[in-house]
């Protein structure tokens, strides 16, 4: 599994471990970062 995808599935984690953190906010905004990093690097299907 690549970097960003294996960052993005721990931050997820967290997200659901620790709802109530106030970091929670913060893990949501890179976990989708990193989700939109991904896609980007993601071959087009043509």
């Amino acid at each position: 599994m690549d970097r960003k995808a294996e960052a993005r599935k721990r931050f997820d984690q967290l997200i659901g471990d620790y709802p109530e953190s106030p970091l929670a906010g913060d893990a949501k905004k890179i976990s989708e970062a990193l989700n939109k990093a991904e896609r980007a690097a993601a071959p087009k299907g043509n």
